[in-house]
């Protein structure tokens, strides 16, 4: 705030609206900066008269303003207000002073005023004249009295100490009553406006006879004081005069004497004891002093006067008002501590202490008080706020003045806070299990997540996204999708159990504020399996080309095992729980099969009556619900022995294929084995070789130092390298950001002064806040050199003010401008638009077609930000040249050739963007490109098959009834999606009412009971389409076969393989003992090896293990192992203890595949038998 205040002034009498000033200029402000900084105009006054023009600076009258009601007898008329302007907090005091203007006329009380003189009156007698009165003041208020012409009576005008002016009337000469007894003159009172203005007014004046004595006051000047709170009645003064003349003439009566209006109001005058009462209230805001004029007459006429002069005392009777400027409401949560929230004054009209204020607030409160000036306060936030946990604040200020009694005022301000985005959104679950079925229909609702965010309005609206991701090599947007304002997942197409069992996918959750915050969470769907798999035979297979055939002696027992039927179910759970069970059967007291281990077995022993061929038909079946079956046919042959059947079937060309089925199963032994022995050995040799390279390791203990002494020269060259100390020194350097160095001279200049003495020494300085100083050298030169890096990105150009001051008195400046351009380089590199690209195409386009593009943006300019892009090389993405090519200009890609959803679903490029600089900077994103699938393949039967060469046959009993199961059509489609959903059809058929297809499982039933007239050989067309825009079909031909049940027509295409070599049967016996032995040794091997590792402790504690092992030294014993050998090792090593587990694998290979040494061997002194290795290796 200025000390000083801005004076103005305004006539009097001028309109409302009329311009009293400018104060822009006062202010050092324009008018834009005057309306930011929201400039207020506050009077001091409960009066407003003026306001303040915002747009203009113009000071404006509110109302038509007259000086006389406004201020009285106060003379200047000034009248005060501030103007107060925020950011930051500024008071300016400003004085407006009213000019009189001549509107007035004086005035006398009375037109006629009597005055009774003794005829003794001495000349020279002054007899007070009434004051005229005059609204105006100054030069417009009284200036002269005028009467008129009169030899016995003279005017004297006086001035005041005020300046005012008053008249006396002088006696000129004496008076004779006997000869004028009356004296009737005018009095003229005259101001000094333009023009002037008069008031008159009557003088009478009558002779009395002789009443010589004139009553006399103790006191001219009475001086009282009075308490602001005395009640109506109270004795204010007394005032006492005295007269010498007795009787009628010494009866004194006191008046007032030219009272203003506010003194008869307030105060009574006794006439006869001169008591003067308070008979009104007084206030020391409104009037703080009175001056009382007494006039004292005694009975014959004569007066006198005196002057009583009431200061009233100030009482504490007024409270303080708080008067709110600014308020910011509502106000952000985010708000930094010290924001100025409200903008207040205090204003008591008391004075003294009375007027002195004290304010506060309530305590636990996020804000606080601070007292700027002219009792301003700022109520301002001390720590940061929350509006989550509290939204508004009633505020209570209490302002207390220092009185006696203290009065107290309070207002209650409410602040609202407003709402940031500072609360991410959070899940209800920190990870989703939710459960889906296979087999499900895509658009299927999965489940739901939900978040919740605390903030309000925009900043709580949520969205979910579904983050990028692979679920088995494919983007999880293809199996799943999510309603991005309700969090509802939905299966986008059919899954199936068997191919996965779970994903997890990542939902985002993601609010609408400035920035957006988000949160994540992990949702996991478990997929539950149906029973939609039939049982699959392994054993016997069930190829229909070569039946499987098992050969039974006709002297097996009871319990023979004849052979196992296995199968597997790919459900899980008790969906592939199986049971066996005998369908049909030739002879159906011979076989049976075991209900949980598919084991068929003899019931009887076999006669010679029993039919030498038979045919069991086995049914599978699972727990599933409802239950899924499938059934194999198993043909047995019974024989004397193997060998005449066997021979019997030796001329059937088809006998050929089991003979080279096994050669080649001999032929794959051989090669596993020598693969895996092969792989063994070599892995024995790496890691002899790689146990050899090691340095050697020289650990001891104080027990065993005899035997593993330690050499001097050894010893110096054996220190752990993670201990030792480097011994050269290494520099770094560190580059600036723009390649400028700190202390880089950017000119040089000097400073002359012509002076002499203290007037030539100078002083030179830069502005403040730049990256530049200045370093004196010699001889009144100095360097502008740079002491922080510079960025051309954030500012390209300094304007540099050098000022020079002398010494002298006075000082002398001046100063030179430099203008610092900053050249770039290239310090940026280009970065691109997003973190990464997702872009689709559909398979079979056209070659040429633009898939989308990819943008850089660099902050350098000129060539540094020309930016040219290229696709980088991708390990073992050979073919990715052929797929794509890219736009080094403008970044767009192209498909080269047309692509097949088939052979690839999507594959991922790496883009290169590269900018012009020297050195180049880059920066490299991933694109991720789809392939959309197009329904572009027709649909493919897996069952019947379709090959042309040997028709699919299905048998089915002339006694099956409605709903019997032929057989089922299985059928897969190389597209996805939908294109993929499959649908059944019987296009043509022998009888068309006889059978019928299930439309989505290709399930061939029968749609009545067969009878005798159906035709034995039926042919059926099945028609298979898939659900694709156009959709695709295919055909396939099946041949169903009406029989008496299953024995005649079955036999007849019955079949024994040739029995095989005795010599090939031993070979691959022996091959797969081998086989299984290495493989057992090579397990054997590594898992002692994984076990030693994991077990092995510090170099002490091995060494300390290895010690029993060796025999102690004795005189005959030779020292070491080179001693014995003669040979040119000097000292004794110790080896890694896993070298031993080593030659233990090695050893018992040997004792495997090399019958065991004779005993005499071992008891041969060795070399090799006093190392730890072989002593370890021996209880082998």
């Amino acid at each position: 705030m200025l000390c000083e205040p801005f004076r103005y002034s305004v006539p009097e009498e001028k309109k409302a609206g009329s311009m009293v000033a400018n104060v822009l200029k006062d202010l050092k402000v324009d008018v834009k900066e005057l309306s930011a900084r929201r400039a207020q105009l506050i009077s001091k006054s409960s009066r407003q008269d003026f306001q303040l023009d915002p747009h203009s600076g113009n000071i404006i009258l509110r109302d038509k303003i007259d000086r006389e009601a406004l201020c009285g007898l106060t003379d200047p008329c000034t009248l005060f207000s501030e103007i107060v302007l925020e950011n930051p907090l500024q008071v300016f005091k400003i004085e407006v002073q009213v000019e009189d203007v001549n509107d007035n006329s004086p005035t006398f009380s009375q037109n006629q005023f009597l005055f009774e003189i003794p005829e003794q009156t001495p000349i020279n007698a002054r007899f007070p004249l009434e004051t005229a009165h005059d609204l105006d003041k100054g030069e417009n208020a009284i200036q002269n009295y005028i009467i008129s012409t009169s030899e016995y009576f003279k005017l004297d005008v006086q001035s005041q100490n005020d300046g005012s002016k008053y008249a006396e009337l002088l006696l000129a000469k004496p008076l004779d009553r006997e000869v004028i007894p009356q004296f009737i003159l005018t009095l003229e009172a005259v101001d000094g406006g333009i023009p002037r203005r008069t008031g008159t007014a009557q003088i009478i004046i009558e002779i009395l006879d002789t009443n010589d004595n004139v009553p006399q006051f103790e006191q001219a000047v009475y001086k009282v004081q009075l308490m602001e709170s005395s009640h109506p009645g109270s004795l204010v003064a007394k005032v006492e005069a005295t007269d010498k003349d007795i009787g009628s003439n010494a009866r004194i009566i006191y008046t007032f004497s030219q009272a203003p209006a506010d003194v008869l109001q307030s105060f009574s005058l006794n006439n006869h004891t001169g008591e003067i009462t308070l008979v009104g209230k007084i206030d020391y805001e409104i009037n703080s002093k009175y001056q009382l004029s007494i006039k004292a007459t005694d009975g014959g006429g004569l007066s006198t006067y005196c002057k009583v002069l009431v200061d009233i005392e100030d009482e504490n009777d007024n409270a303080p008002e708080i008067v709110v400027s600014s308020i910011t409401n509502p106000l952000p949560e985010n708000s930094p501590p010290e924001t100025v929230v409200v903008l207040f004054g205090i204003r008591d009209q008391d004075s003294g202490d009375n007027g002195r204020t004290t304010c506060n607030t309530d305590k636990n409160l996020p804000f606080t008080l601070k007292l700027t000036e002219n009792n301003y306060y700022q109520l301002v936030t001390q720590q940061p706020l929350d509006r989550e946990q509290m939204s508004q604040y009633n505020i209570t200020i209490t302002a207390t003045d220092q009185g006696s009694p203290r009065l107290t005022s309070m207002t209650v301000i409410s602040i609202q806070l407003s709402d940031v985005n500072d609360n991410p959104p959070m899940f209800e679950r920190s990870f989703y299990d939710l459960h889906l079925r296979e087999n499900n229909i895509p658009g299927l609702l999965i489940g739901s997540v939900h978040a919740v965010d605390v903030d309000t309005e925009q900043n709580a609206k949520l969205t979910y996204w579904l983050l990028p991701g692979k679920i088995r090599d494919v983007p999880a947007s293809s199996y799943i999708s999510i309603n991005s304002e309700t969090g509802n997942l939905y299966a986008i197409r059919s899954v199936d159990y068997e191919d996965i069992q779970d994903f997890q996918v990542m939902v985002r959750a993601v609010d609408k504020g400035s920035p957006p915050l988000s949160s994540e969470t992990m949702v996991r769907v478990l997929i539950r399996d149906e029973n939609d798999n039939a049982p699959f035979v392994l054993c016997p297979l069930q190829n229909s080309t070569s039946p499987s055939k098992e050969l039974v002696p006709r002297g097996a027992e009871t319990g023979y095992l004849v052979t196992k039927v296995v199968a597997t179910d790919r459900d899980s759970g008790q969906n592939s729980w199986l049971s066996y069970q005998l369908l049909k059967a030739t002879d159906p007291s011979l076989f049976a099969v075991g209900t949980q281990n598919g084991e068929v077995k003899t019931m009887r022993p076999v006669n010679i009556r029993d039919t030498f061929k038979h045919t069991l038909i086995v049914a599978v079946r699972d727990n599933g619900h409802p239950p899924q079956s499938v059934s194999a046919t198993l043909r047995i042959l019974l024989v004397d022995g193997f060998s005449d059947p066997y021979m019997k079937i030796m001329d059937n060309p088809k006998s050929e294929v089991p003979q080279e089925e096994d050669h080649t199963l001999t032929m794959y032994l051989i090669i596993c084995l020598v693969a895996i022995s092969s792989i063994f050995l070599l892995s024995v040799m790496v890691f002899i070789a790689t146990k050899f390279q090691k340095r050697r390791k020289f650990i001891g203990s104080s027990h065993s130092a005899s035997n593993f002494p330690v050499g001097p020269s050894l010893q110096d060259k054996c220190v752990d390298p993670n201990t030792g100390t480097p011994s050269q020194a290494f520099s770094y350097e560190v580059c600036l950001a723009d390649g400028s160095l700190s202390n880089t001279v950017v000119t040089v200049f000097s400073v002359r002064d012509q002076d002499s003495g203290d007037n030539s020494k100078t002083v030179c300085s830069v502005d403040v806040n730049l990256p530049f100083v200045l370093k004196g050298t010699t001889n009144n030169f100095y360097q502008l050199v740079l002491q922080s890096p510079l960025d051309r990105e954030t500012v390209t150009e300094y304007n540099i003010t050098i000022t020079a001051i002398d010494c002298g008195s006075p000082r002398l400046t001046s100063t030179r401008l430099i203008n610092v351009q900053i050249s770039d380089i290239n310090d940026n590199p280009p970065l691109f638009e997003k973190p990464s690209y997702d872009m689709q195409i559909r398979e079979n386009h056209i070659p040429g077609l633009l898939i989308g593009s990819v943008h850089a943006v660099d902050l350098d300019t000129e060539q540094n930000a020309k930016v040219t892009y290229s696709v980088l090389p991708g390990k073992g993405d050979g073919l990715l040249p052929t797929f794509i090519s890219l736009n080094s200009e403008t970044g767009n890609l192209y498909a080269l050739r047309s692509l097949d959803y088939e052979q690839i679903r999507g594959f991922r490029v790496i883009v290169r963007a590269s900018d012009g600089g020297s050195p180049s900077l880059r920066s490299e994103v991933i694109v991720h490109i789809h392939i959309i699938d197009e329904n572009d393949n027709a649909p493919f039967f897996l069952y019947p098959l379709q090959n042309n060469t040997s028709p699919c046959n299905e048998l089915v009993p002339k006694s099956a009834e409605a709903g019997y199961l032929v057989t089922k059509v299985v059928a897969v489609d190389a597209d996805s999606g939908q294109n993929s959903w499959l649908s059944y059809e019987l296009l043509k058929a022998t009888d068309p009412a006889l059978f019928s297809i299930g439309a989505q499982n290709g399930e061939v039933k029968t749609r009545r009971a067969l009878n005798e007239r159906d035709t034995n050989k039926q042919r059926l067309v099945i028609l298979v389409r898939d659900n694709g825009l156009p959709p695709q079909t295919s055909t396939a031909l099946l041949n169903v076969l009406l029989v008496d049940g299953f024995s005649d027509p079955f036999l007849r295409r019955v079949d024994v393989s040739v029995q095989e070599p005795e010599e090939d049967k031993t070979l691959t016996k022996y091959l797969v003992i081998c086989l299984a032995a290495v493989s057992f040794v090579f397990l054997v091997c590594i898992v002692v090896f994984i076990v030693v590792k994991i077990l092995k402790k510090d170099p002490q504690s091995h060494f300390t293990a290895a010690v029993p092992h060796f025999p102690p030294a004795s005189a005959d014993a030779p020292e070491n192992c080179a001693d014995s050998q003669n040979g040119s090792l000097s000292r004794t090593y110790r080896y890694d203890v896993c070298l031993t587990v080593l030659l233990l694998c090695v050893m018992a290979i040997c004792s495997l595949v090399y019958p065991p040494l004779p005993s005499n061997i071992h008891s041969q002194p060795s070399c090799a038998h006093t190392g730890p290795s072989l002593r370890i290796a021996q209880p082998l």
